[in-house]
């Protein structure tokens, strides 16, 4: 690889890098307090928060991995324009897609990682969540069920136990509890097991050798069952609640979609949301690599706006992405487009944006609308800065010296404007329309 592929290649993972870690902690700034509930409240050890983390981190990646390659190529490209080593590197005779091949080759590695946190690490962080969770919320109720103690743990339900042979093993069990139909259940058993359901956040109470008193709402209507094994399902209290409030999605594997859709074809339901989920993977993943396309010469054009203007022009382009697929994916899991097409409707629009903008940088051939954007934003720019001097001067200069103050600012105003319209002047040559 050529020294000058090196040195853009390495620029662009150092951005990469920093643009991921702080995105990431600001997702993670957001369930901290959510954590901080689960240790006071539930009784969670620092070690199982530290794991919940750690497994909720490829939910957070999966979209903040995109998100950054966009950073990163708008960024660096920006700083190469502004300290003008862009113009040092064209004077040596590289043209725009000449510099271009270390970004595709980073936008590519991106879009590896990407695949791999979307298709492996995030539906295994979600199972190992639901995992962690479960056995948090299953101990502590076992723990809770405490004998000759009436346990109101579960909604709806009233459980006495006489004694336990372990921490599954239940002796002499009284369960009440009420029914749909206006009707009261009640249970006696010998003995009880709980055995766990992760899938489901459940756990599965095994009565043996018992009886079932069911009672109408008026009593006028009384029954007994004798049963010598009843399964009665139990949510865990909570469990659902906690695993929402951490990761806020279930996301299973693509290879559990395509046979769930199989499964729903058989039935003759609709397949449009699990259609939609499995094309979304592969839309995701694909972003990383337009991203990269686009940030490198928008990063050049908005060097006049500064490092903040890249930043705002970044910011306006993943908003516009991630509001464009939210919407066209809910159009798709209903059925209304095609849902395989939904999702790739923004990346066939941005992929439209990446060819124009890129023939545009190849041959130097002025942005007129982007431009004016620029423009725009360097003017926002500097009445923001003006106004944040006049503030900070207003608390902090003596009276005395106002009138110095106001000259130096002159001055430097006219030394700005000098600036921005020598860059102005430069034009490069034009080789088309």
């Amino acid at each position: 690889m050529p020294t000058i592929h090196r040195y853009i290649f390495k620029e662009l993972v150092k951005s990469f890098l920093i643009s991921v870690a702080t995105l990431t902690a600001l997702l993670y700034l957001e369930r901290l307090l959510y954590m901080t509930t689960l240790i006071f409240n539930r009784g969670a050890t620092f070690v199982e928060v530290a794991l919940m983390m750690v497994y909720i981190s490829p939910a957070f990646l999966s979209v903040t991995i995109p998100m950054s390659v966009l950073v990163a190529s708008v960024a660096v490209f920006n700083r190469f324009s502004s300290d003008s080593e862009i113009y040092a590197m064209k004077a040596s005779g590289w043209s725009f897609m000449y510099l271009m091949r270390p970004v595709i080759l980073f936008s590519i590695a991106a879009c590896m990682v990407s695949s791999f946190v979307i298709f492996a690490a995030l539906p295994w962080g979600n199972s190992s969540l639901q995992k962690t969770v479960f056995d948090m919320v299953r101990h502590r109720a076992n723990f809770n069920i405490k004998p000759k103690v009436f346990n109101r743990d579960f909604s709806g339900l009233v459980l006495y136990v006489k004694g336990k042979n372990s921490a599954t093993e239940l002796n002499d069990v009284f369960i009440s509890r009420r029914l749909n139909g206006n009707e009261t259940q009640t249970a006696l058993a010998k003995s009880a097991s709980i055995a766990a359901d992760t899938d489901s956040l459940k756990i599965q109470l095994r009565l043996r050798e018992g009886t079932l008193h069911l009672v109408s709402q008026n009593n006028k209507n009384y029954r007994t069952v004798k049963f010598d094994r009843y399964d009665l399902t139990l949510t865990l209290p909570g469990a659902k609640k906690i695993h929402q409030g951490l990761v806020g999605n279930r996301e299973k594997s693509y290879g559990w979609v395509k046979e769930h859709i199989a499964r729903l074809k058989k039935e003759g339901k609709p397949t449009f949301r699990w259609e939609m989920i499995n094309s979304k993977k592969f839309a995701l993943a694909a972003s990383c690599l337009l991203f990269g396309l686009i940030g490198a010469p928008l990063g050049i054009k908005s060097s006049r706006a500064g490092k903040s203007g890249g930043y705002a022009i970044s910011l306006f382009l993943l908003t516009a992405y991630f509001i464009g697929l939210i919407s066209l994916q809910n159009l798709g899991s209903k059925g209304i487009i095609n849902p395989v097409i939904s999702v790739w409707i923004p990346n066939i629009i941005f992929l439209i944006l990446a060819i124009y903008i890129a023939r545009k940088a190849q041959k130097e051939i002025p942005y007129k609308f982007f431009a004016k954007v620029f423009d725009l934003l360097a003017g926002w720019q500097e009445s923001a800065r003006n106004i944040y001097l006049k503030l900070t001067f207003a608390k902090t200069a003596p009276a005395s010296h106002h009138a110095s103050s106001a000259s130096q600012d002159d001055a430097h105003k006219i030394s700005r404007q000098a600036l921005r319209q020598k860059f102005r002047n430069i034009k490069s040559p034009k080789r088309g329309k």
